[in-house]
């Protein structure tokens, strides 16, 4: 193998500005308004989340009243149910939320309208208290994800200070809620998420999109004991060690396999293999690793059925000719892996083994 030199990466962080004509060379403002050409780009983050920038327009007395801080990506003021505040009685804010549901949004609004119109009159203690548990969630100094995270809870609040009709569509304990469910003058609009939240149920248990779960769920060291029996004599071998599945990038999970084999109960040897995994489509293909790099295809596995709590794929692989079966069995819980096991049948005209 022959060796080249490596450029070690270069991370910049700013805004874009804009591209040269012929697309090579970006223009960047760095955080500290210094504008940077650069070319040779690999990798383009875009950044999650948002900054606001209302100082530049709110009057100092009511960014004041508000207790506004653009540097807080948290919560950036103090504001009732995140829509309004009792000082301030024709100002509102219709997105001032940091989650990632639009139906909150839409109940903001919804209820900013009905204050506005009049229709809907909220009592002073009621908007104190609010304001006050704006105040205490933004105190917080350890900070969950989301200032608001219970979204069905949240939801709730705002259809309840409107005065309208709880959802009567999944309504049981663990139903999935979707923000149409609290459009109750649009029967037609609940049937239509209704009938969408059923399809990705059944997208889910026909198994098409485990594969990309397993990519995530496996990450990490395991422990593997595995057995190896010769139908023909009724030898048994045995190897045992650690299995490290990790991602060196993005597009795949590389299997590392360090165990031992034992010749004797008292003697061992070191053995090691390594794979790669990708997903195809609805398919976890397994890559050999020939000196560090991806060679052949080993097998492409299908999940197509659940047994109890596992989910299960199965492949068959023709090597010159041996017949390999392989099964993959995966147990989870939500998106992460408890147990994973992996059973090859091979046959042949001189083997025999699983």
């Amino acid at each position: 193998m022959s060796h080249h030199p490596v450029k070690v990466p270069e991370v910049v962080h700013g805004r874009l500005q804009g591209l040269s004509q012929d697309g090579a060379t970006w223009n960047v403002k760095s955080p500290t308004g210094q504008s940077i050409s650069l070319d040779g780009i690999d990798t383009l983050i875009c950044a999650t989340g948002y900054k606001t920038n209302l100082d530049r327009i709110l009057h100092p007395d009511i960014a004041q009243t508000l207790e506004y801080d653009p540097k807080d990506l948290f919560s950036p003021m103090s504001l009732c149910w995140d829509t309004m505040h009792p000082k301030l009685p024709n100002l509102f804010f219709c997105g001032m939320y940091r989650g990632p549901y639009m139906g909150v949004m839409e109940q903001q609004g919804r209820l900013a309208a009905g204050v506005l119109s009049g229709r809907i009159q909220l009592e002073e203690s009621v908007m104190v208290g609010a304001l006050e548990e704006s105040k205490q969630i933004r105190k917080q100094k350890s900070r969950p994800q989301f200032p608001h995270f219970d979204y069905v809870g949240f939801m709730d609040t705002l259809n309840e200070l409107q005065g309208t009709d709880f959802p009567t569509a999944n309504t049981k304990k663990g139903d999935m809620v979707g923000p149409a469910f609290y459009q109750s003058t649009d029967e037609q609009l609940v049937e239509q998420e209704l009938k969408e939240l059923e399809k990705q149920l059944e997208w889910g248990e026909d198994g098409s999109r485990i594969p990309s779960i397993v990519l995530s769920a496996i990450i990490g060291e395991w422990n593997f004991d595995r057995r190896i029996v010769h139908f023909s004599d009724n030898r048994e071998e045995h190897v045992y060690g650690t299995v490290k599945y990790s991602r060196p990038i993005l597009d795949y999970v590389l299997y590392r396999e360090d165990g031992l084999y034992e010749l004797t109960p008292t003697k061992t040897l070191n053995v090691f293999r390594e794979y790669e995994y990708q997903v195809a489509g609805d398919c976890l293909e397994i890559y050999f690793v020939e000196q560090e790099e991806r060679a052949h295809l080993f097998l492409s596995l299908k999940f197509s059925m659940k047994e109890g709590d596992f989910w299960v794929a199965t492949s068959d692989h023709l090597c010159i000719k041996d017949l390999y079966k392989a099964r993959f069995e995966l147990s989870l819980d939500g998106l992460t892996a408890t147990h994973l096991k992996i059973t090859y049948r091979v046959k042949g005209p001189t083997k025999d083994y699983e």
